[in-house]
């Protein structure tokens, strides 16, 4: 039996394998299991959809009750710790609630201040509240559409294998995968006919180092603040993404790893095709580890558990976790003024409360 300790670091070196695959995204929240979608939805399928929903809520007597702005003791209390300063509130969803892709209302504002984080619905519900908690009454939310480049929306969405220079076709296969399992109204088709160049039957990317724009179904806030009238997009976030360091601390080799825990006299693994101690092989591109050796495996994890701690110990005591393990952190912006939203947006729908069709109910019989 492999001891707990051993376990731990066998589970770190699984999880380094998991966070070095290029399809890995971060930008999942522990809580919420995204599915796989069929197929992409579009703006247009999104408004017939919610429209007939809408139809038959009203026809239902859905809930009256506003809870996606209602002001909960710890909105009110937050409020006040941020002084009712409306930069200050937008400050404090934009750098402390973290982004996370799916559509529609699914937490409301105190969910989503306990949480650390929501998707543009959410957030949005939050910093109108505060602002209402605040005394600001002229606040409402903005639905619009808002137009991305690729490296733009893949920072954004958690895509940490995103290039800065011509199209990258995993890097839009992720985005557009992460759009689509969220539900999210999305248009990856804006781009200059002179750069347009064939993928497939089904898409056509930008080339010729054109940047690649996917028009996007989101959620803002409108304010009036001291008789201007200010937009807050307190769930557009920039991220800085920080490479995960364990492997070089504990100096692991994958390679080698697999080739002790597989004890290379059995069989062995090579990037193709793996073959069995027999010489046949299973299958092109079949990962597959086979008589395990337990006092080789264990004697490896010993020494990658005593690497590790002699480094934190040694050289990371007083460094973050996420400086060692990897992660992202939200880009801090400090804003005292209104300012202009730095992106295009059309379509521009305000409400003064999110519709019930886009918040997400459980029915008890």
């Amino acid at each position: 039996m492999i001891a707990k300790g051993h376990l731990i670091i066998f589970y770190v070196i699984s999880l380094i394998t998991i966070l070095g695959s290029p399809a890995f995204s971060e930008a999942v929240d522990p809580g919420l299991r995204l599915y796989k979608a069929d197929s992409p939805v579009s703006p247009e399928q999104a408004k017939a959809y919610y429209s007939s929903k809408k139809s038959t809520m009203l026809k239902a007597a859905s809930v009256d009750t506003p809870y996606t702005t209602e002001i909960s003791p710890e909105i009110r209390e937050l409020a006040r710790a941020l002084h009712n300063d409306p930069y200050l509130i937008y400050n404090y969803v934009h750098n402390h609630i973290d982004y996370v892709p799916y559509y529609g209302t699914l937490k409301g504002p105190t969910l989503t201040y306990l949480d650390g984080s929501g998707n543009d619905f959410d957030q949005a519900s939050l910093m109108v509240a505060l602002l209402r908690a605040s005394g600001y009454t002229n606040v409402s939310y903005i639905y619009g559409t808002r137009a991305l480049d690729q490296d733009v929306a893949a920072n954004w969405l958690g895509i940490t294998n995103s290039k800065t220079t011509d199209i990258d076709t995993p890097t839009l296969t992720a985005i557009i995968s992460i759009l689509s399992d969220g539900g999210i109204p999305f248009e990856p088709e804006l781009c200059k006919p002179e750069c347009l160049s064939s993928l497939n039957e089904s898409l056509s990317v930008c080339s010729n180092n054109c940047k690649y724009m996917i028009k996007i179904d989101r959620v803002w806030v409108r304010a009036e603040i001291d008789n201007i009238q200010c937009d807050f997009d307190p769930a557009f976030k920039t991220y800085n993404y920080l490479p995960s360091k364990i492997g070089e601390m504990m100096s692991y080799d994958q390679y080698s790893f697999l080739a002790t825990a597989a004890n290379l006299e059995k069989g062995f693994i090579s990037n193709t095709v793996t073959y069995l101690d027999d010489g046949k092989p299973i299958g092109e591109g079949v990962t597959y580890i086979q008589n395990l050796s337990e006092t080789d495996m264990t004697a490896r994890l010993k020494e990658y558990s005593s690497s590790l701690i002699e480094q934190i110990r040694t050289n990371h005591a007083a460094k973050d976790v996420k400086e060692l393990v990897g992660g992202r952190s939200i880009i801090q912006e400090d804003i005292t003024e209104c300012k202009t939203l730095s992106y295009a947006t059309a379509t521009q729908k305000p409400w003064s409360d999110v519709p019930d069709e886009y918040i997400a109910k459980i029915k008890i019989k």
